[in-house]
């Protein structure tokens, strides 16, 4: 009973450190901005969920930035 409750502990440990690598994303592919003091913010809704973000005015950084 002890071997069968270690051994579906075990999977467990494992599954998730699999799972946990499959969900994250590759850092050559980010880009992180900073903005200084006084960057104004909006309100988005991306899949229900609202965030905070940067409300950016030029449409030609707004497409790159998508992108």
């Amino acid at each position: 009973m002890k071997i069968r409750l270690l051994f579906l502990i075990a999977l467990a440990i494992v599954q998730m450190h699999i799972l946990t690598g499959f969900a994250q994303r590759d850092p050559l592919k980010e880009l992180l901005v900073f903005f200084n003091e006084g960057v104004p913010l909006e309100t988005r809704y991306e899949n229900g969920v609202s965030t905070m973000g940067s409300a950016i005015q030029s449409d030609g950084l707004r497409t790159n930035l998508s992108q």
